[in-house]
């Protein structure tokens, strides 16, 4: 499993890595747009909230379970 996203995410990432366990590989921060790119298309599905690599997922033909909601918890 891959999670990608900016640096920022990396608090979220190390999260999921916490929860889901061996087999999580961190890219948050780690890759260039071109690289997500090529990995969304690689991968089998995706899970992602409403965000650009949302839409590169959905673009590559990547099986895809978006979550929509607001931005903040406020």
């Amino acid at each position: 499993m891959w999670v990608l996203g900016s640096a920022k995410d990396r608090p979220a990432a190390d999260r999921i890595r916490e929860l889901a366990g061996d087999g999580v590989t961190d890219l948050s921060g780690r890759t260039r747009l071109e690289d997500a790119v090529d990995l969304l298309a690689l991968a089998g599905r995706a899970i992602t909230n409403d965000s650009g690599l949302m839409h590169v997922a959905a673009a590559v033909g990547c099986r895809l379970v978006a979550i929509y909601g607001s931005t903040t918890p406020a």
